[in-house]
C-alpha cells in the first residue's frame, strides 16, 4: 500500500506552499503451511512441511512435541512427530521486517499390526489377528474366499495339499491400515 499526499505548510511558520511525502505500508506476511494433517506411521516417520517462498524472507519453524530435523530458516521443514496431536508453527519475516504467524494441527497415528497366527489346521483352519483391538479386518484366504473378523475359521476345499497365500488387512479407527500376507501349505487330510 502506498500513500502520496500533499501536506499543507502553515503560514506564520516562515514556510509557504505545499510539500508532499510518500508513505509506504508493507503488509504482514500470511504464511500457509502445506503438508499432511493426518499421518499414519510410526514415530520414525519423517514428514515435510512447507510454505510459499517469498524472496528475502526468513522462516522460523516451531513444533510443540516433535522435533524439527532440518529446514530452520527456510520455507520448508522436515519434522519427526510423536504419536497423537501436535502443532507445527511458522513465523515468516519479510525483507521489510514485517512478520506473520500461523500454525497447523497434525495427528500421527500408529499403523495397526496386521500379523496373524494359525491356531488350528486341517481340515478347518483357525486364523487370529495378533491385534484384536482395531475397527476392521479383511481376510483373503487364497482360494477366492474372504472374511471380516479378527478371529475366523476357514475350511479349505482342496483334495490335495495346496500352497495358499493368506492376506490380512487391518484398519484402525484413525483411518490407518496395514497388510500382512504369508504363503503356507494347506494340508489335505482325507
Amino acid at each position: 500500500l502506498s500513500l502520496h499526499d500533499a501536506l499543507p505548510i502553515y503560514p506564520g511558520t516562515g514556510c509557504v506552499g505545499l510539500d508532499s511525502t510518500e508513505v509506504v505500508v508493507n503488509p504482514n506476511p500470511s504464511p500457509v503451511i502445506d503438508g499432511a494433517d493426518k499421518v499414519c506411521g510410526n514415530e520414525d516417520t519423517l514428514l515435510l512441511y512447507h510454505v510459499s517462498s517469498s524472496p528475502g524472507s526468513n522462516w522460523e519453524w516451531g513444533i510443540k512435541n516433535g522435533t524439527i530435523l532440518s529446514g530452520q530458516g527456510t520455507n520448508f521443514a522436515t519434522v519427526k512427530l510423536n504419536y497423537g496431536t501436535d502443532s507445527i508453527s511458522i513465523k515468516e519475516t519479510n525483507i521489510f521486517g514485517c512478520s506473520g504467524n500461523t500454525s497447523k494441527q497434525v495427528m500421527l497415528s500408529p499403523n495397526p499390526d496386521a500379523h496373524f497366527k494359525v491356531l488350528g489346521d486341517s481340515p478347518i483352519y483357525s486364523f487370529k489377528a495378533n491385534d484384536t483391538t482395531e475397527q476392521n479386518y479383511n481376510w483373503s484366504f487364497g482360494d477366492s474366499t474372504h472374511g471380516n473378523k479378527y478371529q475366523i475359521n476357514h475350511d479349505y476345499p482342496f483334495i490335495k495339499d495346496s500352497m495358499v497365500k493368506v492376506l490380512l488387512m487391518v484398519g484402525s479407527t484413525s483411518g490407518c491400515t496395514s497388510i500382512f500376507d504369508t504363503v503356507f501349505n494347506a494340508k489335505y487330510l482325507p
